[in-house]
């Protein structure tokens, strides 16, 4: 059994591995973040990602290519890999090696990569001190291509499978500032950011990555019904027409401009749908020069609601924390919202 962590508490362990020297290996189903989180990671260290799907090698690109000379012959590592020796990419501190679908490459590329993991080898050229070593791989239990790590390499990496919980891809999508439509259907439904069943039978599934394409599609414009049939051919038909449905609440909800002119005396919605509709207008709109309005009118909303809107603005608009409506709001309601 593998430990399972959340992409939250997997990313400082990567880092801590990193500095300790150890090669860790992620284990995780189809769009849990694997790849995700080793970007982040690259991001803020400021390491170039070089990105390796062991699946398409052939154990001559992690060995090199044999160059004789006379009597010898050495072995040549492919530039893909960086080098001691060699300057570091421009405007970066070093590397990460991402060897990706580990568990998806043949025995003789699992050997081949020994070297790498063990010993920091391409062939008989050492891998430059600056770059990091990690793998990562799907489940046997996913129906996906598999194969059954040999034991010694098992006893060379550290071991995490992750987890991806509703919660952790939310805090994500706001981070990065996806739609918010997207997000606040998603607070609403969790159990659709991710339905993933290796029996299925449609086509696609709801999972993170493929809700952070439907952000980008429909990011900045109207879904509109004919937009639907991509959104349904991203997350599958239920959940996208389910979705559609969700963004279409927006006739039975109050202009933003009539919160912002009368926030004491607008409507309020009193159906959940509605209500978690409401947010995202209120979050696409919020800014530091209306936002004393706005507050007043979203703590006229239930607890729960007032939560989300203030967490998903403040998170996409950070500058809102200068208002001082919303930072007395944050002080009074500290224990909800920082626990």
């Amino acid at each position: 059994m593998t430990v399972k962590v959340s992409p939250s508490q997997l990313k400082p362990m990567i880092i801590h591995c990193f500095k300790r020297k150890i090669v860790p290996m992620i284990h995780g189903s189809p769009s849990t973040g694997k790849s995700s989180i080793v970007r982040q990671i690259a991001k803020e260290a400021n390491l170039l990602v070089i990105d390796v799907r062991l699946s398409q090698f052939d154990p001559v690109f992690l060995l090199g290519l044999p160059d004789v000379k006379k009597d010898l012959a050495e072995l040549i590592p492919f530039d893909i890999f960086p080098l001691e020796g060699q300057p570091l990419p421009e405007g970066k501190a070093g590397w990460i090696i991402f060897l990706d679908e580990f568990n998806s490459c043949t025995k003789a590329v699992q050997s081949a990569s020994y070297k790498i993991v063990l010993d920091r080898m391409i062939g008989q050229a050492h891998l430059h001190s600056k770059a990091r070593v990690v793998l990562a791989g799907n489940l046997a239990t996913d129906n996906a291509i598999v194969n059954e790590m040999s034991t010694a390499m098992q006893s060379r990496v550290t071991h995490f499978e992750v987890e991806m919980t509703p919660r952790d891809f939310l805090d994500y999508a706001i981070t990065e500032k996806m739609e918010p439509r997207m997000i606040t259907f998603l607070e609403h439904r969790p159990s659709l950011v991710t339905k993933f069943d290796p029996e299925h039978n449609d086509k696609t599934y709801p999972c993170s990555r493929n809700w952070e394409t439907v952000s980008k599609a429909i990011t900045g414009t109207d879904f509109e019904r004919w937009l639907l049939p991509l959104v349904q051919g991203t997350v599958g038909e239920g959940a996208g027409l389910e979705f559609y449905n969700f963004c279409q609440l927006k006739d039975h909800l109050p202009s933003f401009g009539s919160i912002v002119a009368n926030p004491d005396t607008c409507e309020v919605p009193d159906k959940p749908s509605h209500r978690y509709a409401l947010a995202s207008l209120i979050v696409e709109s919020i800014n530091t020069t209306n936002a004393v309005k706005v507050m007043e009118y979203v703590e006229r909303l239930p607890m729960e609601y007032c939560y989300l809107v203030v967490r998903m603005a403040i998170k996409m608009n950070p500058e809102l924390l200068a208002v001082d409506a919303i930072d007395d709001w944050v002080t009074t309601n500290a224990s909800r919202f920082y626990g």
